[in-house]
């Protein structure tokens, strides 16, 4: 996954993403982001099974749409997820 900047990404984290990505613009829409998580949560990545489990989809999305476009990009899904967990 990658779109301008280069990171490792799980071959999970792709699989989830495309699957999320229904119109394949290559970001997740407030409506794609769950999906995302729902993939990821099942895969038992710990972030997603929290937000999951509180059904914190919104509250999740707001926080990973670093730049308030309604979007979110690989990157900020990973900047997301390292910032929660350094925090916990």
């Amino acid at each position: 996954m990658q779109t301008g900047h280069a990171f490792d990404a799980t071959q999970t984290e792709i699989d989830a993403f495309i699957a999320a990505d229904q119109d394949k613009n290559l970001s997740l829409s407030r409506a794609e982001f769950p999906t995302f998580v729902r993939h990821m949560a099942r895969a038992g990545q710990p972030t997603a099974r929290t937000i999951v489990r509180f059904k914190a989809f919104g509250y999740a999305f707001n926080i990973a749409d670093l730049n308030g476009d309604g979007r979110i990009t690989p990157e900020e899904l990973r900047a997301a997820d390292d910032s929660y967990r350094a925090q916990n």
